[in-house]
């Protein structure tokens, strides 16, 4: 069933999912609203990174208002035990493999080279990321 979804759908998800973030950037710029950060998942569950990263979204949470953060001396104990030690208690029955054409894995890579190439090439953030 995946399969026969995916290849009727792909295309049609990939250019909402390419809209979606151009579409986003373009609110952002218009001061539609305010950006704060930007927080990728591969600099979180980096044991150098990770615990900056935290120590970073706690600061602008501050900025904000928001109260009842964890002091900046304690997030690296706080993000060992929640990222780490619980990925080690996680079982998984199976593991997910994603399949796709060759040309379905092109038009996405074509995709992200567009977007870093033009719409979201003035973004340094957005850009690293894709």
């Amino acid at each position: 069933r995946w399969i026969q979804w995916r290849d009727r759908k792909f295309q049609r998800e990939l250019d909402d999912w390419k809209n979606h973030l151009v579409q986003w950037k373009k609110k952002a710029s218009n001061n539609y609203y305010e950006r704060s950060m930007i927080l990728v998942y591969e600099d979180l569950i980096d044991y150098t990174k990770g615990p900056k990263e935290i120590i970073r979204l706690t600061a602008e949470m501050k900025r904000v208002g928001v109260t009842g953060m964890t002091p900046a001396i304690g997030i690296p104990c706080l993000w060992y035990d929640v990222v780490k030690r619980k990925k080690k208690e996680t079982k998984r029955a199976h593991s997910y493999v994603p399949g796709y054409t060759e040309e379905q894995k092109n038009a996405f890579l074509q995709t992200l080279r567009d977007l870093k190439d033009n719409e979201l090439s003035d973004d340094s953030q957005i850009v690293t990321i894709l």
